[in-house]
């Protein structure tokens, strides 16, 4: 039985990141992969270096290129996963990853790695490690085990860990399951969804094993997600992709984690300060802290990291509240930079 990897890479005029995040795929000593990488960036050093790859791997290498107006990584990722579907001959043995072009794989044999978690545990559908900082601190983990809607919910930077997905998990969701998820660009929904479903299946979801480092994440650099926010249709995208969340996953999260849910509403408060409906803005900011105080108080949620959680939403907190005093999309203006700020000296994690 052979098994194949197809490494989704978007990028966006980070041609030198590109570069070293590609190269970790090619040194790799498990050979069966097929890489895709996309991008709606327009400056020709991007393509340069996406081409030059081309003509080197040839048949091994795909590119998905958006027209500028369709932006977000989480395009390029949904895209990758149809396009690995159309090309894949067992996806109930072929796997999906995703790695921004930021970030790297953090040896040559973390292919091989999978591989052998995969073997041993072969009734799953994700399988991850844990990543780390460009200083090598440890930067995203979970409880090692079984993940399960419950720890879902509960463990932070679920996107941030080193993971692979069986393809098949979207066949047998169904397509109605990716095709939202595709045309909206927020990729909450489809992890979500994927949870949801082996819940309600009874069938086991993922797996974590910890003290294996399958990536490394480089938080100097700015998130791909955090690009499009330089508009009001960016931000729009935004604003859409979390109602869809709120309407396909909002009961499971409340019910599960009420204090995921309050994050998730303090960060849809911010996007709608940022487009002038203070009035929602603050409905939703005091349902969030609201849902929060009765996950971490009242109902005394566990979380894996809880500091790190009370951290990040009183980070959330500031920056939502900065969002309220300016609503005009004024990219120059001082109030905006200074949010910015914010953000990088706090090295906040946006929805990725």
């Amino acid at each position: 039985m052979t098994y194949k990897f197809y490494v989704v890479v978007p990028t966006y005029g980070r041609p030198d990141l590109l570069k070293r995040a590609i190269e970790s795929v090619l040194r790799q000593n498990y050979s069966n992969w097929h890489l895709i990488v996309g991008s709606e960036d327009t400056s020709t050093s991007t393509w340069n270096v996406i081409m030059k790859f081309k003509q080197k791997l040839g048949g091994k290498m795909s590119i998905i290129k958006l027209p500028p107006h369709l932006r977000g990584p989480n395009r390029i990722r949904n895209l990758g996963i149809i396009l690995a579907l159309k090309m894949s001959d067992d996806p109930k043995n072929d796997f999906i990853m995703f790695l921004d072009d930021d970030d790297y794989l953090y040896s040559s044999d973390v292919l091989s790695k999978f591989l052998s978690i995969i073997k041993a545990y072969p009734e799953y559908y994700i399988y991850s490690f844990d990543s780390i900082d460009i200083n090598g601190r440890l930067y995203a983990s979970r409880p090692s085990g079984d993940i399960n809607i419950y720890s879902y919910f509960r463990t932070k930077g679920p996107s941030d860990v080193a993971a692979v997905q069986r393809l098949n998990i979207y066949l047998e969701m169904g397509e109605k399951a990716l095709l939202p998820w595709n045309l909206l660009g927020y990729e909450g929904i489809t992890a979500c969804q994927i949870y949801l479903w082996c819940f309600k299946n009874n069938k086991k979801c993922a797996i974590h094993i910890t003290g294996i480092i399958g990536k490394v994440m480089d938080t100097r650099t700015e998130s791909l997600t955090r690009r499009t926010y330089l508009d009001k249709m960016g931000i729009i995208q935004h604003a859409r992709g979390l109602r869809k969340f709120f309407m396909l996953c909002g009961k499971a999260c409340r019910e599960y984690s009420p204090a995921t849910y309050g994050e998730y509403l303090l960060k849809y408060s911010r996007i709608l300060a940022l487009l002038g409906y203070k009035n929602y803005a603050l409905r939703n900011f005091f349902r969030g802290i609201f849902y929060i105080y009765r996950g971490v108080v009242h109902s005394r949620e566990n979380f894996y990291n809880t500091r790190e959680f009370i951290l990040k939403i009183m980070q959330l907190l500031l920056i939502c509240l900065l969002s309220f005093l300016d609503n005009k999309l004024q990219l120059n203006n001082a109030l905006l930079r200074f949010r910015n700020n914010i953000i990088k000296k706090f090295e906040i994690v946006d929805i990725r």
